[in-house]
């Protein structure tokens, strides 16, 4: 009966393998059984979850398609149930220890010999399963793992030594030693819970919401949960405080846990209600009391597992509930908020990243940081809603409410008040991620490099959060930056090389080329460095984001041409920029971003094709102002005075418009300088400037100093004065 269930449940997965949605709740339904038991009867013959058992099999089959070599990694994660590339990159990663970028290249699966992978498929019910679908794979030999499934007398021997092991590392040591040091310990304990609806028929409920939470937590990440048998066993020693006058060891002791869940559910007109708290296990203080989840008898299920997706949030966000920063999100829908954060550190706005921020705002209506994150995908009355969305949510920490208040002046482009309040709140909060990477990036642009670095040195690498790879972004940007901004280029370098290669984004190449570039590499050094990151690096680039290879080689070359432009080394320049277009032209189906093109072709000085690409891209849509824009640029670069002010004219009534796929708009003045720079008119080319600055231009202002538009003004001893780094007090 067994080998039938574990074929069967082996089948059945297979045969879903393409279905997103299909999950734990769906496998149960087929097998005819519970979802509990389902879970119960995996674990026993697998040691794995559900959830894993499904995930596993699928990383299997995504194995083959690699083999083969006929789809691109994004398309496998499609035809195995990942909906999201980077979620199944990162799945991918966590089974095997390397990206399926590298099984693709190298065509090899000894990666894989040492890992659960292995043994999870020499399980002979499921291998069968497997083979009878094309699966085979010739892993080098090692002795295979029966996982489970022996003979009664083979199961109880093990379970007999295990239990009198464990009664010697309890009593049969000296007190001193089980002692936990909490700092050093973080283990959670779920009890069972305490049934007081009065219906003997509802007594597993308890244990089933237990043992679903306990499963839940012991699946996230960099969390440790003690055995939900061992809290049973010694549940009785709860309220023996440390010191007991008998001597009596206190329930952390025993089975070593920081924390503990407990609760009790109750009964009241057909309907369940569950009242549960997350309590520390030293001083029994209840850190957080949930609010009551209740739902009818016929579908308790239903919230059970809202309550283990609660404290899974709870959890993950632990250190941020107990400061009061946040009410414990749904755990859905903290996933889909990290996931829109990691995407955008692959291209900050991305339509991905705003899809994923909406979902976990959808999924928790209270969760106030997707819709703080979902500012920079909105523009006019929906941004509008949107504010007045975060600001009518009931239960808005007060945390909350100050990252508010921070953006909302941003947004109204009151930068240096944004500032201000950001300097303020890290007064409040010190070391906080959110308010020192916006005190940092809104110094920088307020041309306070200094602050900057003070403000960003309060915050030391590693991050303990992964919520905050993308501040991390942020961090190293604005860092380089500053001390670029100083003068300070070799600080520059030696800051970036010290920073590991697991901590890398995409943008960290680009900021080593443009140090390099300062520091006066030749062409030929530079394209060395380029080749250099094309390798490793950028295999762990790629397969880390899951983006095209040649699409960020090519942007790498653009930055390179970029760079060199600034420092007026045109002949340099231009060949960068050659071959970031023939890298562009080279991507499958065209898949480059219509701007990067066109800043690889304006950087190559060929002033005439880029006008006809943006004529090309303007028959497709003809009202895009930001192309408009752009063409009334490259029109003055061509110096055509009267088609570039003509072009532009119908912008000098609007006081701000959006322009490259910028978060936030630019004054219109700022983008009227770049004309007048560009056709040579310098002093007219100040002067607007000089009114974007008071009118509120958008907080980069620093950029003034790094635009290829305004290189005309960079030698300017006005304009340089304008851009000379300031201390003291925020510039009024």
């Amino acid at each position: 009966m067994n080998s039938a269930f574990l074929r069967k449940a082996t089948g059945i997965v297979l045969g879903h393998l393409e279905d997103e949605s299909f999950s734990g709740n769906e496998l149960a339904e087929k097998l005819n059984l519970s979802r509990e038991q389902t879970h119960r009867k995996i674990k026993q013959f697998t040691d794995l979850s559900t959830g894993k058992f499904i995930r596993s099999i699928r990383i299997l089959k995504a194995c083959c398609y690699l083999l083969e070599g006929n789809l691109s990694v994004s398309e496998i994660g499609y035809k195995v149930g990942f909906g999201d590339p980077s979620y199944f990159n990162k799945c991918f990663r966590e089974e095997t220890g390397i990206s399926p970028g590298e099984i693709k290249k190298s065509g090899d699966l000894n990666p894989l010999a040492k890992t659960p992978l292995l043994s999870f498929y020499q399980v002979p019910e499921i291998k069968e399963q497997l083979r009878n679908h094309g699966m085979v794979f010739e892993f080098p030999q090692q002795e295979s793992i029966n996982r489970g499934r022996p003979g009664i007398w083979l199961s109880v021997v093990p379970i007999s030594i295990f239990l009198l092991l464990a009664l010697f590392f309890m009593f049969g040591k000296k007190r001193s030693t089980i002692k936990i040091d909490p700092g050093e310990n973080n283990r959670i304990a779920v009890l069972p819970f305490i049934n007081h609806t009065g219906d003997s028929s509802l007594e597993g409920v308890g244990d089933m919401a237990s043992s679903w939470i306990s499963g839940q937590l012991a699946e996230l990440k960099m969390i440790q949960t003690v055995p939900y048998f061992t809290v049973k066993q010694y549940q009785s020693y709860i309220g023996i405080l440390p010191g007991d006058p008998l001597g009596r060891p206190t329930f952390r002791d025993l089975v070593a846990a920081r924390y503990f869940v407990n609760g009790n559910y109750y009964l009241k007109d057909d309907r369940v209600y569950f009242d549960a708290s997350f309590v520390d296990a030293v001083s029994l203080q209840t850190i957080y009391h949930l609010p009551t989840l209740h739902g009818a008898v016929d579908s308790v299920m239903n919230t059970i597992e809202d309550l283990r997706l609660t404290f899974a949030g709870l959890i993950t966000n632990l250190d941020e509930v107990k400061l009061g920063k946040r009410k414990p999100p749904n755990y859905e829908a903290y996933h889909a908020f990290l996931t829109g954060l990691h995407q955008m550190t692959v291209g900050l706005a991305t339509p991905e990243s705003r899809l994923y921020l909406e979902k976990a705002a959808a999924l928790e209506p209270d969760f106030v940081m997707p819709r703080i994150f979902l500012v920079w995908f909105y523009q006019g009355k929906k941004l509008d809603t949107l504010l007045q969305e975060i600001a009518s949510i009931p239960n808005i920490t007060t945390y909350e409410r100050d990252v508010y208040e921070m953006l909302y002046h941003l947004l109204n482009h009151q930068y240096k008040e944004s500032l201000r309040i950001a300097l303020q709140n890290l007064d409040k909060y010190p070391g906080d991620y959110f308010f020192n990477l916006f005190a940092g990036h809104n110094a920088k642009s307020q041309f306070m490099p200094r602050l900057t670095l003070k403000v960003l040195d309060q915050i030391k690498d590693p991050f303990p959060n992964n919520e905050w790879g993308m501040w991390h972004y942020y961090k190293v940007w604005n860092y380089t930056e500053s001390l670029a901004m100083l003068g300070q280029y070799q600080e520059a370098l030696d800051y970036l090389q010290s920073i590991p290669l697991k901590n890398y984004s995409l943008a960290i190449p680009q900021l080593f080329i443009q140090v390099q570039v300062r520091l006066g590499k030749t062409s030929r050094e530079l394209e060395a460095l380029i080749e250099d990151i094309a390798g490793e690096k950028m295999k762990y680039l790629a397969g880390r984001f899951d983006v095209d290879e040649q699409k960020v080689l090519a942007e790498y070359y653009t930055a390179a041409a970029y760079e060199y432009q600034l420092a007026n080394h045109s002949t340099e320049a231009r060949y960068f920029a050659d071959k970031a277009v023939s890298h562009y032209a080279l991507i499958p189906g065209q898949k480059a971003y219509k701007y990067d093109m066109l800043d690889a072709l304006y950087l190559s000085g060929d002033y005439q094709k880029t006008k006809l690409r943006l004529e090309k891209e303007l028959k497709k849509d003809p009202a895009n102002d930001e192309l408009l824009i752009y063409l009334a640029q490259v029109e003055a670069a061509m110096g055509k005075e009267g088609d570039a002010l003509n072009l532009f004219a119908k912008y000098d009534s609007l006081p701000r418009m959006y322009w490259r796929r910028h978060e936030f708009p630019y004054h219109k003045d700022y983008l009227k300088a770049r004309i007048y720079a560009l056709l040579g008119y310098r002093e007219q080319a100040f002067t607007l400037l000089q009114n974007a600055l008071y009118q509120g231009q958008l907080c980069h202002n620093w950029d003034f100093d790094r635009d290829v538009f305004l290189q005309s003004l960079l030698d300017y001893a006005p304009f340089r004065e304008m851009v000379r780094p300031v201390d003291g007090p925020i510039p009024q």
